[in-house]
């Protein structure tokens, strides 16, 4: 017996001696020592609760150590591990999620509480002494196939917690996260999880103050919210107790970012993949790819990605290409359309049989194992029996790549779809074995989604490389899978921007792939709840995510098709897809109403896109882009649980038609002290003196939805008019300034824009705009009322020192919005109602470089016109 697990022997017999048991927390505190930047403890197991999940299978761990490490001023790190056995631990090292280097640690936004008898301890705010979390009541389970660690919360704002199709705003319920094939609506009760692993939630404390927390944990597990109680208890099968704490201000953004740099950050996408994307399971051969993308082309409107599904496969197997889809013909297609790219799907199961993917893993020794026979696990999806490759073996990732660069070498497609990686198995377990060995879930004290974790999955006793069991790293197979595709695209095809779109995913998921929302229904529950879903995604650190638009199950119909398209051309990731027995649901496929629609939304968003793309760049790799209202507005309570509208940035806030519904409505949600303009004329819609407003406006089909733009805003837009891609987009914009009233005279707004000239340019883009570079831009507008005119000054500047060399784009018209010309107290609109003022700048076009502009603002003698197709009256 080693020295140390001599002692701890020695101390757990002292400590029988010393302490009385204590329900609940069989656990007591020895050799307690605080220091500079960090807390230990010494815990023992008194017994107390030996009948507790008491299995044969599953012996208490009997000793402890518990340690709380001030990693900066506003990281935590709280973790408790056996003492005397090594158990499943996520690396802290690339491309897992870790601390980064933080400055030296000066005044924490915490301190941590430590009570020795019973063992509990409690993390305080320390500026407001306001307790955000605390053990201390709850039961502490420690055993080898059952840990439980349940704490109070300050308040019911609870958010986060995924993947589930759910409210944003945590209702009471016991909630599992194990990533499954299925796609259930949240009711609160067990095993209604979806693909993805993100034990992470946001919260305001009573302070108005938020915070972000990280279970730090991948095995299957429950969680359980109280919201009465203010309870939060986490249920897990393995691996360790770790939290880790983000402490932010009044903006959940701050501890949001904060979480996304743990996460190694958010990676930027090519431009090409923000544009619009149209897929199905069920486009059968190349002669209907070409003729979805001829009817896009034929209707004047934009496409930038037709997507395959298994149909191109020959037999649904990995790396081959029907004949159907004549890959020279193929090629020579992608070839001669400048604009338009192709994204194929990839599952990772590999089809037993005579193919040579299959026989390089057996050859190589690369999939993973069954607990049954020790030979490589048997399982089953679309192609028949299969084998998975095990992504936890280093030699997998070129194995991977390989058939990768083999597959991209007949059709050389721009990005990847990574589909099934949960895994995902249509079989329960390993198929085609009678009696079962190693861990299942019979053998747990407690089964997280309250059954058999092995249904439509892989056995919890698969073996991994290394010998790690499938029930650790399970939820990160679709991660490591996702990993081994972005080494393909950098390290072979060179590319420095990979899209891939995985369904499975985990905390830091978002640093190699990009995200949708996986198989969804065509009715408006399934539309309502891909705005919440989108929102979890922001958290997630899976900004570039979107929901299968119309629908993917069942059929669609023209209004809700429309109204549909009009929220998903907004989302971040809008791709228009279905399967093979639904009806078709492509932009023609009813009649005037979803096609003038798709139109309206399409041209929207094309002309906003490089806006759009814009607010991922100036993240720089932390942040929301897709967000609640109250991100921006976080003083709101009536905001906290709406998710009914949404915004883009902080500058545009969008209120979609979520009801079945000819003539729809819908109510938007003016905060207090707001202002907010018109998208389509410019108006002021909510002003600074009116109260929290809820307004109920037509949301009419056959144009875009509404939108608002909030004041001390700049947007620049374009004309799209014959754009059918985003690479044919110019470098000509439309610049609106929306202008914030500061004091009676004083006006402002900012912005940013990329000084870069072509978006389109992944390796420019790369090298210009991330990393210790940047390309941005910052606009300011400052205006003066003076009386009789608005002085306004406009000025560009780069963003920092590290900014690159501008490069010129050209502004050709700027649009004033809030103007006025007199002195007014802020938010008076009798003395001076403001207007708008377009500047044509089309025969002396504004290059955006380093410079002041200078313009003298008046009111127009007659109402500016905004031309506009078919504008119906928004507000009724």
């Amino acid at each position: 017996m080693s020295s140390s697990k001599a002692l701890v022997s020695l101390l757990i017999c002292s400590i029988l001696l010393t302490f009385a048991s204590s329900a609940g927390v069989p656990f007591k505190v020895l050799n307690y020592q605080a220091g500079g930047n960090s807390i230990s403890a010494l815990l023992a197991y008194d017994f107390s609760n030996s009948s507790y999940y008491l299995k044969p299978t599953s012996p208490w761990v009997q000793a402890l150590n518990f340690n709380a490490k001030f990693e900066g001023d506003n990281e935590l790190q709280i973790t408790i591990t056996d003492a005397t056995n090594q158990r499943f631990t996520l690396p802290y090292s690339d491309p897992f999620p870790y601390t980064k280097e933080l400055p030296p640690l000066q005044t924490p936004a915490y301190t941590v509480n430590v009570t020795q008898e019973p063992f509990s301890f409690a993390v305080i705010r320390t500026s407001t002494n306001e307790t955000v979390f605390n053990t201390s009541g709850f039961d502490l389970i420690y055993s080898d196939l059952a840990i439980q660690v349940g704490f109070q919360v300050p308040t019911k704002y609870l958010y986060g917690l995924g993947e589930r199709r759910s409210n944003f705003l945590f209702r009471n319920g016991t909630y599992t996260i194990y990533n499954k094939d299925q796609f259930p609506t949240e009711n609160g009760t067990a095993n209604n999880q979806l693909y993805g692993t993100h034990p992470v939630y946001l919260m305001r404390e009573a302070s108005k103050n938020w915070h972000v927390v990280l279970f730090r944990n991948i095995n299957p597990m429950d969680f359980i919210f109280d919201e009465e109680n203010r309870s939060l208890t986490f249920k897990t099968i393995g691996g360790i107790i770790e939290f880790k704490y983000f402490f932010g201000d009044k903006n959940p953004e701050s501890a949001i970012k904060q979480y996304h740099r743990y996460l190694n950050g958010v990676a930027l996408t090519p431009f090409w993949a923000h544009g619009w994307h149209q897929s199905r399971w069920g486009y059968r051969n190349l002669s209907q790819l070409q003729t979805v993308v001829q009817k896009y082309h034929e209707n004047n409107l934009p496409i930038d990605t037709i997507w395959s599904d298994i149909d191109y496969m020959s037999n649904y197997q990995d790396f081959t290409v029907s004949s159907d889809f004549d890959p020279e013909n193929f090629t020579n297609w992608l070839q001669s359309s400048p604009g338009l790219h192709w994204v194929p799907i990839l599952d990772p199961g590999i089809a037993i049989g005579d193919n040579p993917a299959y026989k390089a893993g057996i050859e190589k020794n690369l999939f993973i194992k069954s607990p049954n026979t020790g030979k490589p696990l048997k399982a089953k999806v679309w192609p028949g029996y299969t084998h998975f490759p095990d992504f936890a073996n280093p030699a997998a990732s070129d194995y991977w790549g390989y058939f990768c660069n083999s597959l991209h070498d007949m059709i050389p497609f721009s990005g990847l779809w990574i589909d099934m990686n949960e895994l995902a198995n249509f079989c329960d377990g390993e198929c085609d074995v009678n009696v079962t060995s190693g861990l299942t879930s019979d053998a747990l004290p407690y089964v997280p989604s309250g059954g058999n974790l092995e249904h439509k999955s892989t056995p919890l006793g698969a073996i991994h490389y290394g010998g790690f069991l499938e029930k650790d790293v399970h939820n990160s197979n679709g991660f490591m899978e996702a990993v081994a595709t972005r080494k393909f695209f950098t390290n072979q095809l060179k590319k420095p921007l990979p899209f891939i779109l995985s369904r499975s995913t985990m905390f830091g998921s978002g640093s190699v792939a990009q995200h949708w929302t996986g198989d969804i229904f065509s009715d408006y529950d399934h539309l309502r709840y891909s705005i919440s879903e989108i929102f979890n995604h922001q958290l997630f650190g899976l900004p570039m995510v979107g929901a299968d638009i119309c629908g993917f199950m069942g059929d669609t119909t023209e209004e809700l098709c429309s109204y549909w398209t009009q929220l998903g051309s907004l989302y971040p990731f809008a791709r228009n897809h279905n399967n093979y027995s639904s009806i078709d649901q492509e932009p023609w496929s009813f009649g005037e109403t979803l096609l003038e629609t798709n139109k309206a939304a399409l041209g929207v968003r094309y002309s906003i896109l490089k806006w759009y793309y814009s607010i991922f760049v100036r993240n720089g790799g932390a942040g929301t882009v897709f967000r609640p209202t109250f991100f921006n507005f976080p003083d709101d309570d009536n905001l906290l649980d709406l998710q009914t509208q949404f915004m883009v940035g902080s500058e545009l806030l969008a209120v979609p038609c979520l009801t079945n519904a000819t003539n729809c409505t819908a109510n938007v949600y003016f905060p207090n002290a707001s202002k907010f303009y018109d998208f389509n004329n410019y108006s002021t819609v909510h002003d600074y003196a009116d109260a929290n407003t809820t307004v109920n406006i037509s949301v009419p089909l056959k144009q875009m939805l509404p939108l608002f733009i909030q004041s001390n805003s700049t947007i620049y837009k374009q004309d799209v008019t014959g754009v059918n891609s985003s690479l044919f987009l110019n470098n000509k914009f439309t610049l609106l300034i929306a202008f914030h009233q500061v004091s009676d005279s004083y006006y402002v707004a900012q912005g940013t824009i990329l000084g870069v000239q072509n978006y389109s340019d992944e390796t420019g883009v790369a090298q210009k705009c991330t990393g210790s570079s940047n390309c941005l831009v910052i606009i300011s507008a400052v205006g003066i009322a003076n009386g009789t005119a608005m002085n306004v000054e406009l000025s560009f500047d780069k963003y920092n020192n590290q900014t690159v060399d501008i490069e010129p784009n050209q502004i050709t018209k700027i649009v004033f919005l809030g103007v006025k010309t007199v002195p007014c107290a802020v938010g008076n609109t009798t003395c001076n109602a403001d207007f708008f003022v377009e500047k044509d700048l089309s025969d002396s076009p504004l290059n955006v470089t380093e410079g002041i502009f200078n313009y003298v603002l008046t009111k127009p003698t007659t109402t500016p016109v905004v031309v506009e197709e078919e504008e119906k009256l928004l507000f009724e």
